[in-house]
């Protein structure tokens, strides 16, 4: 038996245990929330919560956990990282509910939705997010080209919300354009966050359990890992390269449709140890706790 088959009864009963924790149906709620909007027609949507792994140093500037003692919020960090991926798994076992994502395998059982959900960040070529982490860092690379050479529509085809604002602003000025690569990665592209709404888009609803869906809202979280290398070149000729640089980018991806490989865009960044979402969303998970009050001096 596995290692991760050992641990697979375990993770089950752990997940029904926090299936009726406050803190989990809260993202639950704000992703069936999500699925009253015409995300076909909107440009800009809000973010779902979700929190961002990062190194155990980071648990110590929680954000959602000021004031209080370092215990507390390595607590709080702790407890993130938790709810945040019982939130992936059960959004997995909500999609195989719907018998359209992902298919390149049979729908999703119980176990492959809880196995997929703890091995996530996998980066084998044999897990089922091989291709989408292919055609993401494809978006990534494509999006990096256009911004060097000022191929503005091209930006507004790969990139959306805030992200796409920041790209543009990056485009260089006339009678400069860069030649951009890639020269390898550090580290293979890793998805760390996993959340997905089924949509009906023709009644403009959630769509009942076992029905079949025609579109997906997907907003995932990436982390790139590269040397990157740019040339700039003005009206007179190549000017002086650019020393290659390393790289780690955490951004936000996101699809509207069913297709499992196409349709991505880049609409935002983050940065690990913080939870990303609308502010609303984030109170409802970590409202503010009171400060203890000095005591009074007698």
């Amino acid at each position: 038996m596995s290692r991760g088959d050992k641990l697979l009864p375990v993770w089950i009963e752990a997940e029904h245990a926090a299936a009726a924790n406050p803190d989990t149906q809260q993202i639950l709620a704000a992703m069936r929330r999500r699925a009253h909007i015409d995300f076909m027609s909107t440009e800009n949507l809000p973010l779902v919560p979700t929190f961002i792994p990062g190194p155990l140093s980071s648990a110590f500037n929680h954000p959602y956990a000021s004031g209080g003692s370092r215990w507390s919020r390595l607590y709080y960090y702790i407890y993130s990282r938790i709810s945040s991926r019982i939130a992936t798994i059960w959004t997995l076992r909500e999609m195989a509910k719907y018998r359209s994502w992902p298919p390149m395998h049979p729908p999703l059982s119980t176990r492959t939705a809880v196995m997929d959900g703890l091995f996530l960040g996998s980066t084998s070529e044999k897990r089922w997010l091989a291709d989408v982490r292919r055609a993401v860092l494809q978006v990534y690379t494509k999006l990096g080209e256009a911004v060097a050479m000022g191929d503005r529509n091209a930006i507004r085809k790969l990139a959306g919300g805030e992200y796409a604002k920041t790209s543009l602003g990056r485009v260089p000025g006339q009678g400069v354009k860069y030649a951009w690569r890639i020269d390898r990665q550090v580290k293979p592209v890793k998805c760390l966050s996993w959340r997905a709404i089924p949509y009906d888009v023709e009644h403009q609803e959630m769509p009942e359990p076992g029905a079949e869906v025609n579109g997906f809202l997907i907003q995932a979280v990436f982390r790139f890992d590269t040397i990157q290398s740019l040339q700039p070149t003005t009206l007179r000729g190549p000017a002086n390269p650019v020393p290659p640089t390393h790289v780690v980018e955490y951004l936000i991806l996101e699809k509207r449709n069913w297709l499992p490989l196409e349709g991505w865009k880049i609409v935002g960044q983050t940065k690990p140890g913080v939870w990303i979402g609308s502010e609303v969303a984030m109170k409802q998970i970590w409202p503010d706790r009171p400060q203890k009050k000095e005591k009074e001096k007698a």
